[in-house]
């Protein structure tokens, strides 16, 4: 696959430079990590069948294509629980080496977000995306079926609330919450809200915000959703109240880019997920942090950083004040 640069990008998503600083940042940690103990690796004991190389080769494979862990495991001869235990530790190894690419912007940051689009403050697009899941079990209180199935969708699913920023980068993930959960309950139960803030700056003259839709109401200190038309009062012009929905829809449909584009890479999402719900939110944030790895190499960061840069007295303007 290596020999052919094109047909290893078809298959993995990465190019061979980006799989190279890929198996360059994860594969110390996959080596020198126990699989059963998660600790440090002794000089005793048996040595893994695959390299660190090939074992993240395998979970790449595994997540890229609607493959089942039978498949997987015959192509690289290996059983099926091995293949799944892998891929279960090898999503947590990347999860553990490449946290920093989900990280919530620094206040500089912030400040050029929130001066990028004509919603002066806005920092990014929030939403919820479902996953379809296998029938839990009821063996504990907490997997009663009941609660992971989603009627409006008519399938077992899980939520998970996702943030994403201008240029399409997770900057906020909160995966594994039952499917039957609305998005605004999910926001509800995160740390975000909890400690809001903490990641908003709200001042008299400043104050920052994401853009949702109408589903997060009751949440308007941090989330501004579009305006319904029931809650215009007599007299107000619908014109505006019309334009501003169409700019709010054209911009909060990033969001939905960047959920679709990071379901689009990784198949796995894309159907009916086969692992238990404590295992998914290993795999949801490997999928995310991997879609930012890709995007973080494939934009020109610090050309965009540099044209974005706000005006210090934009901010001082009365009409940006109001």
């Amino acid at each position: 696959m290596i020999r052919n640069p094109s047909l290893f990008k078809t298959m993995t998503n990465f190019t061979c430079e980006e799989f190279e600083e890929l198996s360059q940042l994860v594969c110390p940690v996959i080596a020198l990590t126990a699989r059963t103990t998660g600790e440090i690796r002794g000089l005793l004991g048996r040595q893994p069948k695959l390299s660190p190389q090939q074992r993240l080769l395998h979970f790449v494979l595994y997540l890229k294509h609607d493959n089942t862990v039978i498949f997987d495991s015959h192509c690289w001869n290996w059983s099926k629980s091995s293949a799944c235990d892998d891929a279960l530790f090898v999503a947590s190894c990347i999860n553990t080496a490449l946290a920093h690419e989900i990280r919530w912007p620094s206040a500089e940051e912030r400040r050029r977000l929130a001066a990028r689009t004509d919603f002066k403050g806005c920092l990014g697009f929030i939403d919820g995306t479902l996953v379809e899941i296998r029938r839990p079990s009821s063996k504990r209180l907490s997997d009663r079926h009941q609660m992971w199935y989603n009627g409006r969708k008519s399938m077992y699913c899980v939520n998970n609330t996702v943030i994403v920023d201008h240029d399409g980068l997770f900057i906020y993930i909160d995966p594994g919450y039952p499917g039957s959960f609305h998005d605004v309950n999910c926001l509800r139960r995160s740390e975000l809200y909890q400690n809001w803030r903490e990641y908003f700056e709200h001042t008299d003259q400043y104050f920052e915000y994401l853009l949702g839709d109408p589903g997060y109401i009751g949440e308007e200190m941090f989330v501004m959703h579009r305006i319904r038309p029931r809650t215009v009062r007599p007299g107000q012009q619908m014109d505006a109240v019309d334009a501003f929905n169409a700019v709010h829809g054209g911009m909060r449909v990033r969001v939905e880019w960047g959920i679709g584009g990071m379901k689009r890479k990784w198949r796995k999402l894309m159907k009916k997920f086969d692992c238990t719900i404590q295992k998914f939110p290993h795999y949801f944030r490997a999928c995310a942090i991997l879609t930012n790895f890709i995007q973080r190499r494939r934009l020109d960061m610090t050309a965009t950083e540099m044209n974005a840069a706000p005006d210090d007295n934009d901010w001082d303007d009365e009409d940006n004040v109001e």
